[in-house]
């Protein structure tokens, strides 16, 4: 990944900030920022695709800001 591609993920990161993340929990395509019922973010097209955009973003912020994730 370029030097540039890196400060744009972490500029990114920091503008959608801290809530965690997760899929949905009836039909895991559908990603949420938070526990409410108008936190939706939007629609993958795969229970898989959610999962690894959760897990990615994730895996990010720990990488490039030093932010652990909180534990469920």
């Amino acid at each position: 990944m370029t030097p540039e591609r890196t400060q744009r993920l972490r500029a990114l990161l920091v503008s959608v900030g801290p809530t965690d993340w997760h899929a949905g929990r009836t039909v895991g395509r559908t990603l949420y920022r938070g526990d409410g019922p108008d936190d939706m973010i939007g629609v993958m097209d795969s229970r898989l695709l959610a999962e690894l955009v959760v897990l990615c973003r994730e895996y990010a912020r720990e990488q490039l800001l030093g932010i652990a994730p909180q534990e469920a």
